[in-house]
């Protein structure tokens, strides 16, 4: 009887916590889904003009990381180039590769 109560209670802690989540979860998802769209339609996100918001889209690239890209652009003006992304921390060579076709500068 012992046993039951606690995979009850194991399932009910499971289902609000995926009640809690799932809307967080989902909005992440529909942020990549917008990325890949944007992809497949050969758009691209300018790393000079883009929000927080538009370069957490971008594979790989989290809210923090695209905080350092946003303040490496504040500190250092605008990207002369796709590569000076390397500059900042957090951005290595496989990352640019992959995110590479995705992105521009203007």
């Amino acid at each position: 009887m012992k046993m039951h109560r606690v995979i009850v209670s194991i399932l009910c802690s499971l289902v609000l916590l995926f009640s809690v989540a799932g809307p967080a979860l989902s909005q992440a998802a529909g942020a990549k889904s917008a990325a890949a769209a944007a992809q497949v339609a050969g758009e691209t996100v300018d790393i000079n003009r883009a929000d927080l918001e538009q370069l957490a889209t971008l594979p790989g690239i989290g809210e923090k990381l695209a905080e350092r890209i946003n303040a490496y652009r504040e500190e250092n003006g605008p990207f002369k180039s796709v590569d000076d992304l390397l500059n900042v921390k957090g951005v290595g060579p496989k990352m640019l590769e992959k995110i590479r076709p995705l992105i521009t500068v203007s």
